[in-house]
């Protein structure tokens, strides 16, 4: 297994994966999501179907959207909406 796996996350990896601007009602700065890059690169590397040739090189923000809610709609979709 990794290295990466056998060590607890760091406060920034912390930070970067709690960090929802689209989601969450705070004041909250902007954290730097590219400290993920290296763990989630890490991480799918130990995954046996993961090609050794694949590489993560962005990171971004999640989408999760519950279809049952007509308050959420993704940015993309938004267009369509109008």
């Amino acid at each position: 297994m990794d290295a990466i796996l056998d060590r607890p996350l760091s406060e920034a990896e912390i930070e970067a994966l709690r960090h929802w601007p689209r989601y969450a009602h705070t004041s909250r700065p902007a954290v730097d999501t590219g400290v993920l890059v290296p763990l989630l690169d890490g991480l799918l590397d130990g995954l046996p179907w993961w090609d050794r040739a694949w590489r993560v090189t962005g990171v971004g923000h999640a989408d999760p959207v519950d279809m049952t809610r007509i308050d959420v709609v993704p940015d993309d979709l938004t267009a369509l909406a109008d």
